[in-house]
């Protein structure tokens, strides 16, 4: 198993230290609430982030050992950017904060990633479908976080 491409992991990361600043510098929480009915606290934004970060964190650990773990939050980031980011802006026709990072770094570093797994041997399509499937589990419990609110 070569390895000379398992970096593109760690770019993850750090596209998400950007996006999370965008989105921030620009006020996301306000657009959930004027956009989708949906009130969040900077507190629950904060902590959303946190586990993000250190899923990805994890993943760029863990690397090609276990790319069905690994591909995960590129993943993620790529549904993030097309399907919340570009989505959610072309149908209420407003600019969604995070999405010129979304474009502009979630998509080629996530596409990076899957393309390094290919060429360095890893990608498999079962790392593939578990990868993507834990990132729309992983879309569909931020949903719910924003929706429902935090357990307890």
């Amino acid at each position: 198993m070569r390895r000379q491409h398992e970096f593109t992991l760690w770019v993850v990361v750090m596209a998400l230290g950007l996006h999370f600043l965008e989105e921030f510098a620009l006020d996301l929480r306000t657009w959930l609430e004027y956009v989708l009915g949906v009130s969040a606290t900077w507190e629950q934004f904060h902590l959303i982030n946190a586990v993000v970060t250190l899923i990805a964190i994890g993943g760029a650990v863990v690397g090609w050992r276990q790319p069905e773990l690994s591909l995960v939050m590129p993943a993620v980031v790529i549904i993030n950017a097309v399907a919340f980011h570009l989505g959610f802006s072309i149908i209420w026709w407003r600019y969604s904060p995070g999405t010129v990072s979304a474009l502009l770094l979630f998509v080629p570093a996530g596409v990076w990633a899957f393309v390094g797994a290919h060429r360095d041997g890893v990608l498999t399509p079962r790392a593939v479908w578990v990868a993507v499937a834990a990132a729309v589990a992983i879309h569909l419990w931020l949903l719910a976080f924003h929706l429902v609110g935090p357990p307890g």
